[in-house]
């Protein structure tokens, strides 16, 4: 197995999750709302406060995150939790950290 596969690519703050199984291309009965919905919802029971003010919209398999925290540990984690959401392909952190 090529690296690529065991570990996702992260590039400009663009996480490409591709080999993942759990995360393989969008199936068709998915509902692009549905996902955005409970990415949002992930967020918003998260342990840390400054996670639940991360915002999240979802587009073909794209979930791209915005929002401010206080530390990169806050960013990667928002991430994180999105990662491991069926139907996302892709995830781009526009996260500032300030």
């Amino acid at each position: 197995m090529s690296a690529s596969i065991l570990y996702p690519r992260l590039c400009c703050d663009v996480l490409e999750i591709g080999g993942n199984v759990e995360n393989a291309a969008e199936p068709s009965g998915y509902d692009p709302t549905a996902i955005e919905q409970r990415i949002q919802q992930k967020l918003n029971v998260s342990s840390y406060f400054e996670i639940r003010r991360v915002s999240c919209s979802f587009h073909e398999g794209v979930a791209i995150l915005r929002g401010r925290v206080s530390s990169f540990y806050f960013k990667q984690t928002a991430q994180e939790i999105v990662r491991k959401i069926d139907g996302v392909d892709q995830i781009v952190n526009r996260i500032s950290v300030v």
